[in-house]
Formats: structure tokens, sequence, C-alpha cells
């Protein structure tokens, strides 16, 4: 995640962010939630690198569909 700039050109900080994994399967085919981090402070950084493995949270092989949500506040 990168906070941007603002109109002055300054580098925007990031307040906070939110991971939430969910997924379809053969056997489901309702987008299910595997994984939600919670709000997590991310300590005014400008810019954030996240290294979540999917595998840990969704049987790859089964599913039909992921989505990934990030949410991040500044």
């Amino acid at each position: 995640m990168n906070g941007g700039e603002d109109s002055f050109g300054r580098q925007i900080e990031l307040d906070t962010y939110e991971i939430t994994i969910s997924a379809t399967t053969k056997s489901n085919p309702t987008l299910k939630e595997y994984y939600s981090s919670g709000v997590i402070n991310a300590n005014k950084q400008t810019t954030y690198t996240m290294d979540q493995k999917i595998v840990n949270y969704v049987k790859t092989v089964d599913a039909t569909s992921i989505s990934i949500v990030v949410k991040a506040t500044n």
C-alpha cells in the first residue's frame, strides 16, 4: 500500500489498515471469509508492504474464486 501524495506533493501517511481474505469453493459457492486481520496500526508509514500467504487461509486447490480486500485510512 502506498498513501500517495497530497495536492502539495507530500507523502500521505497511513494510519490503519485491515485485510480480509474470502473465497468460494467447489463445495460452497457462497463467498466465505477465511481471514480478517482486524484494524492494525500502520504507525504513520507512507508505504506499507504486507506478506500474507493465501494458502495459509484458503485451500487454493478447492477455491473457485478468491477475494482480497484491503482497507487503509490516512
